[in-house]
């Protein structure tokens, strides 16, 4: 455990480096996909979706409003049976071709999706007003990038991103792969003036540990040429980087050997969702949480970045033993959404060393048990009261 000391709010945070393991209107798209290492396994047999409705709309529209505690059917018509996932899990008990949901008593945005093998029906629902509504909202359930016509659950358009080498016919963003190349690098990018607020987004890999050369770079430029910038590299190397006005690069925080929350070297197949939060002065700090752990050492001075951000881009570098995948991208303007502060003893990934002396074998998966803390502003005093174990 670490603790670490801002002065600037006078608040003490409790840092663990701990992490528990934790398509829109239109004709129906057959794709093919990966299946996660989790979970039942995929229906592949049967005729493709070709229609949907649900009880709310009455119709085929996808994103849209709900209310909390509100019941909603959502069907589709040519499978026999679906797989259906909410936010990305597995309802285990829904396997017909409709699904009954109730929307959670929170303020939040789901996606619901029917999985039917060789195609598939995402709808994005939230219970947020507009002025909560995330600034870039984006979840690719009309399989485009470019040429959109659908809109958000706000009613706006949907953004258009400058894209290259990148696919999302499978309702989430992936490397389009091309003949003969082992690894491969394709970008999202959009211009935005959010300097300060939260920037979110899930991903996952296929079931298998990274190597030298895969992963992901998030960041955000600003219009004095500055930026930050997360990579999330299976290098072993987590880095938490900067780029001054001046062009002076910074390395904000770096893990060695996947010290800490993100288990790119362990055979992990779930979709995890990573939070980068700068909050506006006097503070002016960065902040990263993956899984709503804090992401160790990443607690940044940010004052040198400057008030009127350009741009977000995602970054993809997949190989084709290896791919991964960004969904659920969002962007909110002067909006902190930290996630729920709470600690609990639990099982942790501590560590993995990649390579045994020059052996190329791959070494151990470190996991170890331990006090884990979500959030911000978890004091040691907070830590004894929600642990409350003598142990």
């Amino acid at each position: 455990m670490k603790a670490m000391l801002i002065v600037k709010n006078v608040e003490v945070a409790a840092i663990v480096c701990a992490v528990v393991l934790v398509a829109c209107a239109g004709r129906a798209t057959v794709i093919a996909e990966e299946t996660p290492a989790k979970g039942p396994p995929k229906v592949t047999a049967g005729p493709i979706i070709v229609s949907w409705t649900n009880s709310k709309t009455k119709s085929r529209k996808r994103m849209f409003l709900v209310r909390q505690g509100e019941k909603i059917a959502f069907s589709v018509q040519g499978p026999t049976s679906c797989r259906w996932l909410v936010n990305k899990k597995v309802r285990e008990k829904a396997k017909g071709r409709s699904f009954t949901w109730t929307v959670p008593p929170s303020r939040g945005i789901w996606e619901v999706r029917a999985d039917a093998g060789r195609s598939h029906i995402e709808w994005v629902v939230s219970t947020l007003a507009k002025k909560e509504a995330p600034i870039v909202f984006d979840y690719f359930c009309d399989l485009k990038l470019t040429n959109r016509a659908e809109h958000d659950p706000w009613g706006r358009p949907l953004p258009k991103w400058k894209s290259n080498n990148l696919n999302v016919a499978s309702g989430y963003a992936k490397v389009a792969w091309r003949p003969g190349r082992y690894n491969y690098i394709g970008n999202l990018s959009l211009p935005s003036s959010v300097a300060y607020g939260t920037w979110r987004m899930r991903w996952r890999k296929t079931a298998k540990r990274g190597t030298d050369n895969n992963g992901f770079t998030f960041s955000v430029g600003y219009k004095s040429g500055a930026q930050w910038r997360a990579n999330i590299f299976s290098d072993l190397h987590k880095r938490f980087r900067g780029t001054s006005s001046e062009g002076h690069k910074m390395e904000l925080s770096k893990l060695e050997y996947n010290f800490g929350p993100f288990p790119w070297n362990s055979p992990d197949a779930d979709w995890h969702t990573v939070t980068f939060i700068r909050t506006p002065p006097p503070e002016n700090f960065l902040y990263q949480f993956f899984d709503g752990v804090y992401y160790p050492e990443s607690f940044e001075p940010a004052d040198w970045l400057g008030d009127e951000a350009a741009k977000v881009g995602i970054q993809f570098i997949a190989e084709k033993t290896l791919e991964i995948y960004c969904d659920g991208i969002e962007v909110y303007d002067r909006q902190y959404l930290f996630p729920t502060a709470r600690a609990v003893y639990g099982i942790y990934s501590r560590s993995y060393e990649g390579v045994f002396g020059g052996t190329g074998k791959p070494g151990p998966w470190d996991q170890r048990q331990g006090i884990i803390v979500h959030g911000r502003g978890v004091t040691p005093e907070k830590i004894a009261r929600l642990v409350d174990d003598p142990k």
